[in-house]
């Protein structure tokens, strides 16, 4: 099945040109005469079984509503249980709503493949709403946001307005007042099978033709460099007190404040360099990626029910589109994965590289000094969190 990698989704432009041209600067678009490009993503007739689907998800964000006319209530799509419900959903989106279907990837598999091959290409995180709009009507107000955006048409069409940046490379998101736009948008319509790319900071909004709008959007998270840069910082101080000490009680408020601390800061930015090391920012926000990642909505319950039968013989594989890394100290390993992690005793080390390193292998190929019962143990251990599949 098509995962509706990257470069499928932008062709015929490349992702080497896309990087190059517009990656972070400049909005693009890709028009093409196929309704049915995405026809396997999501469609139209799919709505309500998403619904149904997500209808006791306790998440308030589950979905949303938006309409720049008149701003809904956020509790007219719940029945009386509190659980979503489809006619309340299709009442709003007649009143006028867009229905905004939020972090879809979590239980859509199609988008969370999509999801997982983008990121596995940008090594940002990615997430992908979807957004129902009725006819000739408006969600949101002009705004930009601080992830870049690629706006997917499904079904209908809408016509874009995009505007300059506001805040070019944006680290928030901002609603921007129809009276502060001075310069002429471009106007760009989306039909079903076009793609449109905008970079963070560029202001936007969009508005349904006369019929209903269907349209992803996929939202790229970048890793910053101030995100690299704080990473970095806190590994430092894990090592340095200075960094973990309080500024003193009484400084928050304080119109002196600049004074009083000016040595103190001078001094700890003039020793960062000598404090700061590369690696292990990168580790941290290594990390902190694959946490944040969650594992795919698709059936690993037979793998746990099949844990005891593990064995020397039995071949393994890792999860496609399952990122792992492995660090260590003086003391212990750990290898982290999507969404999880494990620690593990020091002379497991080989064993998880040689994990990280091949995606299929049989328990007693692991390299190292492990015991044979050591080598069962820790694969039905990643069987058990998730990193680690039984091939049958």
């Amino acid at each position: 099945m098509n995962d509706f990698d990257f470069e499928y989704c932008i062709a015929p432009v490349s992702f080497a040109t896309f990087v190059e041209q517009y990656w972070d600067k400049e909005p693009c678009v890709v028009h093409r005469n196929d309704p049915a490009y995405f026809r396997n993503l999501f469609s139209l007739s799919e709505l309500d079984r998403y619904v149904h689907l997500i209808r006791s998800d306790k998440d308030p964000l589950s979905i949303i509503l938006a309409n720049v006319r008149n701003p809904p209530h956020a509790d007219k799509i719940l029945g009386p249980d509190g659980n979503i419900e489809s006619h309340l959903v299709m009442n709003a989106y007649h009143q006028g709503d867009t229905v905004v279907f939020m972090r879809m990837h979590r239980f859509w598999l199609p988008l969370a493949k999509m999801a997982r091959t983008w990121e596995s290409l940008f090594r940002h995180r990615v997430t992908a709403n979807a957004y129902l709009t009725p006819p000739n009507s408006q969600g949101l107000d002009p705004h930009y946001e601080k992830h870049n955006v690629v706006a997917i048409q499904l079904h209908g069409s809408k016509t874009w307005e995009v505007f300059p940046a506001r805040l070019p490379c944006s680290i928030v998101n901002s609603h921007v007042p129809p009276s502060e736009i001075t310069s002429p948008g471009r106007k760009i319509q989306l039909n079903a099978g076009d793609v449109l790319y905008l970079p963070r900071g560029v202001i936007h909004r969009a508005t349904a033709s006369q019929e209903t709008s269907l349209h992803l959007c996929i939202f790229v998270t970048v890793y910053r460099w101030l995100d690299l840069l704080t990473a970095a910082i806190e590994s430092a101080a894990l090592d340095e007190i200075t960094l973990r000490q309080a500024i003193p009680p009484g400084t928050l408020l304080d119109p002196q404040a600049t004074g009083h601390l000016s040595a103190k800061f001078d001094e700890l930015v003039r020793s960062l360099p000598e404090m700061l090391r590369l690696r292990k920012g990168i580790q941290a926000a290594e990390r902190k990626f694959l946490l944040e990642q969650q594992p795919l909505p698709d059936s690993r319950i037979p793998n746990l029910i099949q844990l005891d039968a593990i064995g020397l013989n039995t071949n393994v594989f890792r999860y496609p589109g399952t990122f792992c890394s492995i660090t260590s100290d003086e003391d212990a390993a750990e290898i982290t994965f999507s969404g999880n992690f494990l620690n593990a005793p020091l002379n497991t080390m080989p064993a998880l590289k040689f994990i990280v390193e091949n995606k299929e292998f049989c328990v007693n190929q692991l390299p190292g000094n492990l015991r044979d019962d050591a080598k069962i143990v820790l694969v039905r251990r990643l069987v058990k969190e998730g990193l680690l599949g039984i091939r049958s």
